[in-house]
């Protein structure tokens, strides 16, 4: 592949950290205005709470008898692996508060994260690509708002995390060692493990690597290393969340459907991927068909989520977004829909500034 603004490494190691310092700090300018022991988002204030109750008990109660007075909320169906980090960092950072870990926890991980992103892109496409998505991720409205010191959501370090796995898994499919591509597989399911004890939605993030999946079971011959690593992989987070997190078996609310978006894909991949490897086997003359027959059954395991979301798609409207209709929530304005001239004057620049971009590429090299 054609490699653009071809910069020795010296230049573009000094080159990729000023843009992760400039963006670091363009996230903290608003830090003098914040008053003391806010924050800008009003989610932040939950993981402060369980924070505290981390750093002064260990663990969460089973229920949070502050919320849903008089029964409380049930703490075991929230993924709160958030708020442990927060709390076991107050405790072995001496000196520092829980607020001061929160307020600047989202810095340092999109600043980790966009680091390892560009460091990724650096090796698979050139200096070129990953400065300029760099820069883009650095200055795109959104980033900075839910990346900004006193924030204090769980946004950024979910995106961390699912830059870790997802890139962790990649280059893990590319590494020729057997030993190396082995461990970055398990290593890889570890930041995926914590990831899905985060956030009900990260397995959003997983379908890059079920895409690169099905991208290689319908362009290459069944292999039994890939599908080694694609077994430690899976073993190595699907199991564990199963155990550990009540939402992930009998998810109510947010995470009724948890189950199945998030734990199903990955083991029906495994299967297709295992029961391919076994009929090569069984029957070496389907040797000659081995990418079709991954085709259909993929072909089949799209079909079957298909079917699923048709059957359960009524009910998403209910659990993804419960009480929605309900007059408390309809009067939160965090929640109503923006017009469409806030996104045309807020990603409209970034937008155009990428266009162009991607229009001078082809000319500088």
């Amino acid at each position: 592949m054609r490699r653009y603004f071809v910069l020795p490494p010296f230049w573009g190691v000094v080159s990729l950290c000023v843009i992760v310092l400039f963006g670091g700090w363009l996230r903290c300018l608003g830090t003098g205005v914040l008053p003391p022991g806010q924050f800008t988002s009003t989610d932040a204030y939950l993981y402060a709470h369980q924070a505290e109750t981390v750093w002064q008990s260990g663990a969460l109660p089973a229920r949070d008898l502050r919320r849903w007075v008089p029964v409380g909320r049930d703490n075991t169906a929230l993924l709160s692996a958030y708020a442990y980090l927060i709390g076991y960092a107050g405790r072995l950072l001496p000196g520092v508060s829980l607020y001061t870990v929160q307020v600047y926890i989202g810095v340092v991980a999109w600043s980790l994260g966009v680091c390892v992103l560009m460091l990724f892109l650096q090796r698979t496409h050139g200096w070129g690509v990953a400065l300029c998505v760099g820069l883009l991720l650095t200055t795109l409205p959104g980033s900075i708002e839910r990346s900004a010191a006193g924030f204090g959501d769980r946004d950024a370090f979910c995106w961390l995390m699912g830059v870790l796995g997802v890139v962790s898994s990649l280059v893990a499919a590319r590494v020729c060692q057997a030993g190396r591509g082995y461990l970055l597989s398990v290593v890889s399911g570890g930041v995926v493990l914590i990831g899905g004890l985060s956030w009900e939605g990260f397995c959003f993030f997983l379908f890059a690597v079920h895409g690169v999946s099905v991208y290689e079971i319908a362009t290459t011959e069944a292999s039994v290393e890939s599908l080694k690593r694609y077994v430690l992989w899976v073993l190595s987070w699907v199991p564990m969340l199963y155990l550990l997190s009540p939402a992930y078996r009998q998810g109510q609310g947010w995470a009724t459907h948890l189950f199945a978006v998030g734990l199903l894909p990955p083991v029906g991949l495994l299967g297709i991927l295992s029961l391919r490897c076994l009929l090569r086997h069984v029957y070496p003359a389907l040797g000659r068909y081995d990418r079709k027959v991954g085709l259909c059954l993929v072909g089949g395991g799209v079909l079957c989520g298909g079917v699923y979301l048709l059957r359960g798609g009524g009910s998403f409207a209910t659990t993804a977004f419960p009480f929605a209709d309900s007059p408390l929530l309809s009067s939160i304005g965090e929640l109503a829909a923006p017009p469409f001239g806030y996104w045309v004057y807020r990603y409209g620049s970034v937008f155009v500034t990428g266009s162009l971009g991607l229009s001078l590429m082809p000319v500088v090299r």
